[in-house]
């Protein structure tokens, strides 16, 4: 029988990629670079946790190339949160001082 955490790793796992679906799907997110953002950490969370799961629940090495796919995607998408955080931060601070 497995153990509790390796099913809660795979609900886990199983959200997410919910979560990647019916984000990419059910809304016009490319048309926003927040809405990139949230897509990207929603594409890198699945992609770590499926690698997590695959490796812990399966016992089995993950290969390089899928490793390194999913340190990109986290890269990325960190990379891009960062990017808008000061973007967003500047918007709000103009726009503080335009209300003024």
């Amino acid at each position: 029988m497995p153990a509790l955490s390796d099913i809660a790793l795979l609900a886990a796992f199983g959200l997410s990629l919910v979560f990647v679906v019916d984000y990419g799907v059910g809304s016009p997110w490319y048309k926003d670079p927040l809405g990139w953002v949230i897509f990207l950490y929603g594409v890198s969370t699945s992609l770590v946790l499926g690698l997590i799961a695959y490796a812990i629940v399966f016992e089995q090495k993950v290969d390089e190339p899928l490793r390194l796919l999913a340190a990109v995607f986290i890269s990325g998408s960190l990379l891009a949160k960062t990017i808008i955080l000061h973007h967003e931060r500047k918007l709000g601070r103009r726009e503080r001082y335009a209300r003024k």
